[in-house]
């Protein structure tokens, strides 16, 4: 029988005789038996039946769980429900996986063979070793190409050696080598290295040797180094400070304190200017140090490893600073190593420093609240008799005062001085209020506040009709009772108050005009109530049925009574829950009882003012009202604001101390000149005799002004 061969058949294309079973293989020139071939050239596929469902095209094909790759679809002959598949049309194959033209239903059985080439000592058919077959031990060959050493290989005949167990690179002793580049990310080591260097990259200068260079920001090692190292630079890495004193973050740091950085190694001065700064990095400049004048300035110094700054300004209480140092201000003593720059280094000093300072007092005093042992007015300051005073707060007829021990003082009419009486006298030099271990004080017309180290708040005064003093009744007590928490600050006028508790939270009582207690409404509470669920209250401040307190990120808050924009928010609509104001990095704020203005500082220095105006205190030089912050001056450095009944003071950054606003008894403090006479106004800041007053320690009462000096 004539046998019907395919025309124009491709190379290695299969036949099978479906009559006689045989196997036939064009070579190129003719049809050879393809059965005479090797039988272990020839592979039965595993069934692949099992994942047929009339969907699926494609499947992998193996060989005894091995992956077969063929090199052509003509490789193998596939057979589906007893009827064998034409290659290339009936399916394809593509690296280990066949696929149908049309798919496989469930029913159909499989059955295929694989055909390999033949074995040849000088060569191989494709597709008839697999690498997964390979010997392991030696070189292996994955299926991209890639060579994995396991043992020891060698190129050339004493050359290179190449150990995959150690993953070394070896050279031998009478070997070169020579590169065009060498790329490493890691560590090269070596007895020496020889040439040039020219093409390689990142150093200064070309060659490695005796009087070549290397720039490197890895590793370097070596059995020893030569030469005196004078080009060397960071030698031991940057210079920074280990030890930061005051500590990086401390508070309750004395006003009189020195700072000390102590490097990791002696140091010398090289050049920069460090700056001294208030509340911020880019705060106000308190003082500045120029390391250049080690060695003849008192103010900063160097010994050995310790570079120590001594402010000239006695430093402001209750104030975070911020040590600002230039980059490479200092290097080490041989000049080696650069010194890192300083930005984040702050500290906070104690509200009350506990050393007490002279205190001095003018304005009204009739009776004998300025405890000048009288009861005549004064128009400039006059010093109270002591030098212990850390904090001092008033109200009409009567002022607390507050010592180093902890101690508190009171002068002026007896009923409201917590004496356990309500005699009808006054004490125009200090009388102590029972108890001690007093931090903090808040006094208005007829009631005061204090609180203890303790956290313990405690209240008394003859004006309790709305439950100002917080005990929950409306009765006067004549000495100090407890207010029940834990508290941090407190702020009073003569009809509310405000408080903060140690956790950050805020709190008000009493007379409730126009929303001033921030409860979203205008009842009167004889008992604190918390404002809001807010735990970020730094500061505090009480005006006029007003209400102000500072949050830790710099914004304030203004909430109360607003018939003349006392309030800051751009109209005259009193507001019952605290509202926002413009702006942030507020730190201070204050407000006038009758003219109804509002101070405030932000933390750059600047000054600002808002409110009523109506005898010029605001300090725009007019009595214009004006519902929206205006600074006062441009270039001026303010650090701390207060008023008085219808009074301004504030202290500016270099000590001096300056008022504005009405003058009725001398609270000006400007000793009644014509520019400024008792019972009349300035509409500007006006300075009042005497230098260095102390920043953070002034007090406008009623009527009255106290400031402490230091010195």
């Amino acid at each position: 029988m004539a046998l019907s061969f395919p025309v124009s058949p491709n190379v290695n294309q299969i036949y099978i005789d479906t009559t006689s079973g045989n196997v036939y293989q064009w070579n190129g020139t003719v049809w050879i038996n393809f059965n005479t071939q090797d039988p272990k050239n020839i592979k039965e596929l595993d069934n692949i039946s099992g994942s047929f469902n009339g969907s699926n095209t494609t499947f992998a094909l193996t060989s005894g769980s091995d992956p077969i790759t063929p090199v052509s679809d003509t490789q193998v002959i596939i057979s589906l429900g007893g009827v064998v598949q034409e290659a290339g049309t009936d399916y394809t194959t593509s690296g280990s996986n066949i696929t149908f033209t049309t798919p496989p239903d469930a029913v159909l059985t499989f059955y295929g063979l694989v055909f390999g080439g033949k074995t040849d000592l000088s060569s191989v058919d494709d597709g008839s070793v697999h690498y997964y077959h390979l010997s392991s031990g030696g070189p292996v060959w994955d299926s991209s190409g890639n060579i994995t050493i396991s043992g020891i290989a060698t190129i050339g005949t004493s050359s290179i050696v190449v150990n995959g167990a150690t993953n070394r690179v070896a050279v031998g002793t009478a070997s070169t080598i020579a590169f065009d580049s060498i790329v490493t990310t890691g560590i090269i080591t070596a007895a020496s290295f020889v040439g040039s260097g020219i093409g390689l990259t990142n150093l200064p200068v070309t060659g490695i040797g005796t009087t070549g260079s290397i720039n490197t920001s890895g590793i370097i090692t070596a059995s020893s180094f030569y030469g005196d190292g004078s080009g060397l630079t960071n030698i031991g890495g940057l210079l920074e400070p280990l030890i930061y004193t005051p500590g990086i973050g401390a508070t309750d740091i004395a006003t009189s304190t020195g700072i000390v950085l102590t490097y990791q190694k002696p140091i010398t001065s090289n050049v920069g200017i460090i700056h001294l700064r208030e509340n911020a990095i880019d705060g106000t400049i308190v003082e500045s140090f120029d390391i250049t004048t080690v060695g003849s300035s008192s103010t900063i110094s160097i010994s050995n490893a310790t570079l120590t700054i001594t402010p000239d300004t006695t430093l402001g209480a209750g104030t975070t600073y911020f040590v600002e140092v230039p980059v490479n201000s200092v290097k080490d003593t041989l000049g080696t190593s650069d010194s890192v720059g300083i930005s984040s280094y702050s500290f906070e000093t104690k509200a009350f420093d506990g050393i007490g300072g002279t205190l001095f007092g003018w304005g009204r005093n009739t009776q004998g609240q300025l405890s000048l042992g009288d009861n005549s007015d004064r128009s400039s300051p006059h010093q109270i008799t002591g030098t212990d005073w850390t904090m001092v707060s008033g109200g009409n007829g009567v002022t607390l005062f507050l010592n180093s021990s902890g101690q508190l003082w009171g002068t002026g009419a007896n009923r409201y001085l917590g004496q356990n009486d309500i005699g009808n006298f006054e004490y125009s030099s200090p009388i102590q209020i029972p108890g001690n271990q007093w931090s903090d004080i808040s006094s208005a017309n007829y009631l005061s506040i204090a609180i203890k180290t303790d956290g313990s708040l405690w209240s008394w005064g003859y004006y309790n009709n709305y439950g100002q003093l917080g005990l929950g009744d409306v009765i006067a007590h004549s000495s100090p009772t407890q207010v029940e928490g834990t508290w941090g600050k407190a702020s009073c006028t003569r009809n509310h108050v405000l408080a903060t508790k140690t956790d950050g939270s805020l709190w008000s009582w009493g007379r409730n005009y126009g929303g001033a207690l921030g409860q979203t409404d205008v009842v009167e509470y004889s008992s604190p109530r918390q404002i809001g669920l807010d735990t970020q209250w730094n500061d505090i401040f009480t005006g006029y049925h007003t209400s102000y307190g500072i949050k830790t990120d710099g914004s304030l808050w203004s909430w109360g009574y607003n018939p003349s924009g006392e309030l800051g928010l751009g109209d005259v609509i009193s507001y019952s829950s605290p509202v926002q104001l413009p702006g942030n990095q507020w730190n201070r704020v204050s407000n006038t009882w009758s003219d109804k203005a509002t101070l405030a500082t932000k933390t750059d220095g600047s000054l600002w003012a808002w409110g009523a105006n109506g005898s010029g205190s605001m300090g725009q030089n007019d009595t214009v009202p004006r519902s929206s912050p205006v600074q006062i001056g441009l270039d001026e450095t303010w650090s701390d604001p207060n008023s008085g009944y219808s009074i301004q003071v504030a202290v500016k950054t270099d000590g001096s101390l300056w008022s504005w606003g009405y003058n009725a008894y001398g609270e000006a403090g400007s000793n009644g000149d014509a520019n400024y006479p008792v019972y009349g106004y300035r509409s500007s800041p006006v300075q009042i005799p005497g230098t260095q007053w102390h920043r953070n320690q002034i007090k406008g009462v009623f009527q009255s002004t106290f400031a402490f000096k230091t010195s």
